[in-house]
């Protein structure tokens, strides 16, 4: 007796296909933990940018610099990106609550490089993760 050979959809364990989640969309545990509110990073960080976004980017406090202020998206992930950063921003989700606060208005300048920004952040607000055993006259915190 000859078998037929079964396609690959078809030998496909079933529960494993079960589990599989649309991409997109926070495990469904998450998702119900939530009320549907989890978002990936991506979106998240995209919505607390001030509202409404310059209609170009002459016109924004940049200057033309390509900020994320005014390029969005394209600035927050480029290219020449590794693919493992592309995925953290796709495939992390957050939760922000309804009851959290605005985020700051204007707190650095233009042209700073990252660890100034958060070396800032960090100074001007101390009740946040990242300040969490830092020592702003050595500048140096526990935590990492």
């Amino acid at each position: 007796m000859v078998r037929k050979r079964k396609r690959p959809e078809e030998s496909t364990n079933q529960s494993s296909r079960k589990r599989r989640r649309k991409r997109g969309r926070p495990p469904e545990v998450l998702d119900r933990a939530l009320n549907g509110r989890a978002c990936p990073l991506e979106e998240t960080i995209l919505s607390l940018l001030p509202r409404p976004l310059p209609a170009s980017p002459s016109e924004c406090r940049c200057r033309g610099a390509a900020c994320l202020g005014c390029r969005g998206r394209r600035h927050l992930a480029r290219g020449d990106d590794p693919p493992e950063y592309k995925t953290l921003l796709r495939e992390v989700y957050c939760f922000v609550p309804p009851s959290a606060l605005l985020p700051p208005g204007v707190f650095h300048r233009v042209g700073w490089s990252q660890r100034q920004i958060v070396r800032h952040v960090m100074e001007f607000q101390n009740s946040n993760v990242l300040c969490t055993g830092y020592s702003e006259h050595s500048r140096f915190s526990s935590i990492g």
